[in-house]
This record gives C-alpha cells, structure tokens and sequence, in this order.
C-alpha cells in the first residue's frame, strides 16, 4: 500500500516537473508596435501574470479584416466585464506571412489606424512570419482563419484559447484561464 502512494507521488512529481517541457508557445519574431517601437514577440508582451495575445491568423485580408472586427469585439467586450482583471493586458497582433519589404510600412500604418482610439499603440504590431500555419500550430494552435484569443502565462506558454465570435461562455473560458 506504502508502496503505490510513493509510486504515484514519484509519477505525480515527475509529470509537474515535465509540464513545462510540453508547454505550447510561440515562436520569437521581431516586430514594430504601431507606436513604432520595436519589439520582441512573445518576450517583451509578457508581465508578471496573464497576458492576452489577440490574433489575427487569415491567409487573406479580407479574413484578416474581419478578424480584426471580432477581436476588437473581444477587446471591448473583456475590458468592459466586471471580472476582468485591471492587470491584465490585451495585445493584438496581426499575423502575416511575410510580404516584400517595401509594403511592411503600409501594412503597419493601415492595420494601425483600424485600432486607434480602441488599442493602445504599444499594445498593437504586425507579426510578418515565414510561415503563418506554422507559427500557429507550434504554439498548440489551429491555423483556421478565426479570430483567435489566447492566455499565456509569463514564461509566454499557452495557457489555453478561444475562437471566433464573442459570447458570454467563451469570455467566462478565457476568465477563468487568467
């Protein structure tokens, strides 16, 4: 009896201290904030609790506008509930495989202006990754052209997401992940 409580402690033990080996996050990427400083993705976003990534994650920018519609939905909608944590930060972050060089000025001024008045400046910046589906499966995240709402704790690992629309069950889920 002695034996199998040690047991399951000993597998108890070494499954908590193998968590954060399987923990999801993301890939680092430097990037600009519409305020126009730069960044390092997920590093310089973290704080000592959760943060909120909101991401756009479409292959067309149509998908990409209508993605930042709901998550500007999402925004307004938990900081305006009575539970959300003041602490709490929400950053957007647009992701886009990455276009020619010469269009990454416009791109960042346009997707700036769609969060002005809503976002902080140094809340806002386009991530131009190699490879979008990529970038977002390797966080443990499906590539589904949804407006996605992550929690990430801060070492920058997945605690858990929501997608698409907003609603009521779906703020509860990312409530309850803070």
């Amino acid at each position: 009896m002695k034996r199998n409580y040690y047991m399951l402690i000993s597998i108890t033990l070494m499954a908590l201290l193998a968590l954060p080996l399987f923990s999801a996050t993301f890939e680092e990427v430097d990037a600009k904030t519409s305020g126009k400083d730069k960044i390092e993705f997920p590093k310089d976003a973290l704080s000592k609790g959760s943060t909120i990534f909101a991401l756009v994650l479409s292959n067309t920018r149509e998908g990409g506008e209508e993605q930042q519609k709901l998550l500007l939905d999402w925004h307004t909608s938990l900081t305006g509930h009575p539970s959300f944590p003041k602490e709490v930060s929400i950053y957007h972050f647009p992701v886009i495989e990455n276009p020619p060089g010469f269009v990454k000025g416009f791109i960042r001024k346009g997707l700036g202006e769609t969060y002005e008045g809503v976002v902080e400046d140094d809340k806002v910046a386009v991530l131009f990754v190699k490879d979008a589906p990529k970038f977002a499966t390797s966080a443990g995240i499906p590539f589904d052209d949804t407006a996605t709402v992550v929690v990430v704790d801060n070492k920058g690992n997945v605690k858990g997401f929501a997608k698409g629309e907003v609603s009521s069950d779906k703020i509860r889920t990312i409530l309850a992940l803070l």
